[in-house]
């Protein structure tokens, strides 16, 4: 399967404009989905976040695999919101 790029009317988000939004680097395997979050101060501020995977070496630390994807790691908000927008049920 080709990897797909994002629209490009999307800007691509840098290391230094991470700093304010993200708490880090998320890195997914492709392979067996294995995801690790690295910390912003490894990186170049000039760096793009979806393009480290292409520029950096990373391997995964379960399969091996050489096959990443790089996104950034929001900050979590106070919002109880799954990831496809719906409110979930917080019990209490």
């Amino acid at each position: 399967m080709a990897r797909q790029h994002p629209p490009a009317n999307i800007k691509p988000i840098t290391i230094s404009e991470a700093r304010e939004l993200c708490n880090g680097v998320q890195v997914h395997c492709l392979r067996c989905a294995n995801m690790t979050v690295l910390d912003l101060e490894a990186f170049d501020e000039q760096e793009v976040i979806a393009e480290l995977s292409k520029r950096r070496r990373f391997r995964c630390a379960r399969c091996g695999n050489k096959w990443v994807e790089t996104r950034p790691n929001f900050k979590q908000t106070s919002s109880p919101v799954t990831w496809y927008g719906l409110t979930k049920k917080v019990e209490r």
